[in-house]
């Protein structure tokens, strides 16, 4: 999530830690069972399946097409 509050994002500020904790509240399971290194791989995929649907990078964006996740 390496551009997310970048000054040409659109979402820039959006997506905060506070709000990934209320949205994840609604889902109690969500990253909470099995062991901690299976927790981590979940998290880690949900949030990069997601950061890169919703990347709206370019073919020559700086850092990549795909570094722009949660920008627009």
């Amino acid at each position: 999530l390496l551009h997310r509050n970048d000054r040409a994002c659109l979402a820039r500020g959006f997506y905060t830690y506070d709000a990934f904790l209320s949205a994840a509240a609604a889902y109690p399971f969500f990253g909470t069972t099995g062991s901690t290194e299976m927790r981590k791989r979940k998290v880690a995929a949900f949030l990069g399946q997601t950061s890169h649907e919703n990347t709206g990078g370019w073919a020559t964006a700086p850092d990549g097409p795909y570094s722009w996740g949660y920008c627009f």
